[in-house]
C-alpha cells in the first residue's frame, strides 16, 4: 500500500523532549547566535579602526616631517648621551659604545611606536586642522625653523641663563601666555625622559649596585619634584630664543595654533604617544642592556620573557654560587623561606633547619629543594640574592 505524503508525515514516529531539554538547546542556540553576532561586530570594530589608523598615517606623518619631530628624538636621545648626567658617565669606551648602539635602536622603535600611536589614537579632523594650519604661509615659516620641536624639549641638564631676557610689555605678555599654553606639556615631556633615562641608567650599572624597583620609584619622585622649577626657569628663555626674531603679529598667529584645537590635540598626541613609546619599547632596551652587564645571568632580569626549564635553572643556580660564594646564596635563600634551610645530613637524610648550617650540608639539590619550597622561581630569588649583595657591600 502506497502512503499518500500526509499520511507518511503523520505516520512518523513522534519524539517528545523533555522541557529542560528544549529550553538548554534553545538557550545554546541563543548563545551562539549573540557569540556570532559578537564576534562579527568585534571584527567590524577593528576593521574600522584598522582603516581609520590606516587614514590617518598619511596624516600623522606629513604633521611629523612639518614639526621636525625627529629633531625632537635626536635632541632628548642627545640629552641621554651627553647631558651633565649622562649614561655613558663612568663606562669604559667598549660599553660606552655598546649603549650608544642600544640607545640608537631603542629610539628606532620609540619612534615607529610614537607614530602607531598616533595614527591609532588621532581623530583625523583634528589631524587636519593641524595640518591646514602648518601648510599656510606662517605655518611654513615656523616649521622650516623647527619651533615646535625645539619648544617641547629642552636638556634640564643645560645651563640656565642667570638674567632673564627684557622683553617689551607686549612680547612679555605673549610670553606669558606661551607658558600658560606650553608648560604643563613641556613639564611632562621634562619628567618622561627623566624617567626613561633613570630607568636605563639603573640598568647600566652592575647588578649588585642597582636600585630595586622600589628604590629607584622613590629615586624617580625625589628627582622629578625640581623638574617643574627647572621648566618654569628654562621657558622664558626658550620663548625668546624661538620667537624674538617674529613681528608681535607673527607670534599672535603662532600662539593662537598653539592654543587651538587642532594645535592642542596635536601636542596631546605627540606627548601621549611619546609617554607610551618609552614604556612599551622599555622592557626590550633594559634586557638588552642587562646582557651587556649581566652576561650569562642576564636571562635572570624580570624583563626576559625565556622559558627557564628545571635542568636551567639548576645550571643557574650552580652558576650564582659559583659567582657570589655559597655562604651568600645560602644566606639570600634562609630569606626566601623565613629562617627555613633544607640540609644533607651525614647518614644522606634531608631535614629542615632554621639559622645557617654548615655550609658542607648544604648542597645545589638541597638548595633547589629550597628554591621549589619557597614557591618562587629563580628570577624570583635572583631578585632577593641582589637584596643582599646589596647589603654586603
Amino acid at each position: 500500500m502506497t502512503l499518500s505524503p500526509r499520511t507518511r508525515q503523520v505516520s512518523q514516529p513522534q519524539i517528545n523532549y523533555p522541557r529542560k531539554t528544549i529550553l538548554v538547546r534553545t538557550w545554546q542556540l541563543f548563545t551562539i547566535t549573540c557569540l556570532s553576532v559578537l564576534l562579527l561586530c568585534n571584527s567590524m570594530t577593528v576593521t574600522a579602526a584598522n582603516t581609520a589608523a590606516g587614514s590617518n598615517m598619511d596624516l600623522v606623518l606629513k604633521l611629523w616631517k612639518a614639526n621636525a619631530d625627529d629633531l625632537l628624538l635626536d635632541n632628548i636621545k642627545t640629552s641621554l648621551l651627553n647631558g651633565d648626567q649622562n649614561l655613558l658617565k663612568g663606562l669604559t669606551d667598549q660599553n660606552a659604545d655598546k649603549i650608544k648602539k642600544i640607545v640608537d635602536e631603542n629610539f628606532v622603535d620609540i619612534k615607529n611606536s610614537m607614530l602607531q600611536y598616533m595614527a591609532q589614537n588621532g581623530r583625523s579632523t583634528l589631524l587636519k586642522q593641524a595640518y591646514n594650519w602648518i601648510v599656510t604661509p606662517m605655518g611654513q615659516k615656523i616649521s622650516g625653523q623647527q619651533v615646535f620641536a625645539l619648544m617641547l624639549f629642552t636638556d634640564p641638564e643645560a645651563g640656565i641663563p642667570v638674567k632673564k631676557p627684557e622683553l617689551s610689555p607686549e612680547r612679555a605678555g605673549l610670553q606669558t601666555r606661551f607658558e600658560k599654553i606650553m608648560f604643563s606639556d613641556i613639564n611632562t615631556f621634562q619628567t618622561t625622559t627623566l624617567e626613561y633615562f633613570m630607568a636605563l641608567q639603573n640598568q647600566s650599572r652592575q647588578p649588585e649596585q642597582r636600585w630595586t624597583d622600589v628604590q629607584l620609584d622613590q629615586q624617580i619622585k625625589s628627582a622629578t619634584v625640581n623638574v617643574s622649577g627647572i621648566t618654569s626657569q628654562v621657558l622664558p628663555h626658550v620663548y625668546n630664543r624661538l620667537f624674538g626674531n617674529l613681528s608681535l603679529e607673527e607670534v599672535t598667529v603662532v600662539l593662537n595654533f598653539l592654543d587651538s584645537e587642532g594645535g592642542r590635540n596635536y601636542n596631546d598626541l605627540l606627548l601621549d604617544a611619546y609617554i607610551d613609546a618609552t614604556k612599551t619599547t622599555r622592557p626590550k632596551v633594559l634586557l638588552a642592556i642587562s646582557k651587556l652587564f649581566d652576561d650569562a645571568l642576564s636571562i635572570l632580569s624580570p624583563y626576559s620573557k625565556e622559558k627557564l626549564t628545571e635542568e636551567k635553572q639548576r645550571e643557574l643556580m650552580a652558576l650564582l654560587i659559583k659567582q657570589n660564594g655559597k655562604p651568600t646564596v645560602i644566606r639570600a635563600m634562609i630569606d626566601a623561606r623565613a629562617g627555613l634551610i633544607t640540609i644533607k645530613t651525614p647518614d644522606n637524610d634531608t631535614k629542615e633547619v632554621y639559622g645557617r648550617p654548615n655550609h658542607e650540608l648544604v648542597s645545589l639539590d638541597t638548595l633547589m629543594m629550597d628554591l621549589s619550597k619557597s614557591g618562587m622561581d629563580i628570577r624570583g630569588f635572583y631578585k632577593i640574592l641582589q637584596k643582599q649583595l646589596r647589603s654586603n657591600q
